[in-house]
């Protein structure tokens, strides 16, 4: 049960992560403060919560099984 609670806190998090990140990266071209490389990075960083979601969410079916 524990390792339920925790996924779910994980994906909770992990959607705070995301959403914080994609304001940044908007505001930040908004503002042109980003070089296109800088860009491309940032764009890549945000398949890391993206992949603890996907991660978390298949713990939370997997423990919901048993």
């Amino acid at each position: 049960m524990i390792v339920k609670y925790a996924a779910i806190f994980l994906v909770l998090s992990c959607i705070i992560w995301l959403l914080n990140d994609v304001y940044w990266i908007i505001q930040s071209i908004s503002e042109g403060w980003y070089k296109p490389i800088g860009l491309i990075f940032s764009i890549l960083m945000l398949s890391v919560p993206v992949a603890l979601i996907a991660l978390s969410i298949t713990l939370i079916i997997e423990k919901g099984k048993n």
